[in-house]
């Protein structure tokens, strides 16, 4: 198949054939794959996949995803600083 074609085709070849082969697993809680993410600062940038997360607003219970901007800013910069 890849007889008389160059070293870097052949390689090239070989590295394609693994990587097809290759599974690939990403996480919920990944923002890139294989960097595990705080649960609180993935959830403003992948709401959809935070939908359940609750956080302490004010002495009261509330679904992040449902907070204005501004309160979910205030909110990850207390994670943070915690």
């Amino acid at each position: 198949m890849t007889d008389g074609q160059p070293m870097i085709i052949r390689q090239a070849r070989a590295l394609s054939h693994v990587l097809d082969k290759m599974p690939i697993q990403i996480l919920p809680s990944e923002l890139l794959v294989n960097a595990a993410a705080d649960p609180v600062p993935a959830a403003a940038l992948y709401p959809e996949a935070h939908r359940n997360l609750l956080v302490r607003v004010a002495g009261h219970s509330a679904h992040f995803v449902d907070l204005g901007g501004d309160v979910q800013e205030d909110v990850i910069a207390r994670f943070h600083r915690s």
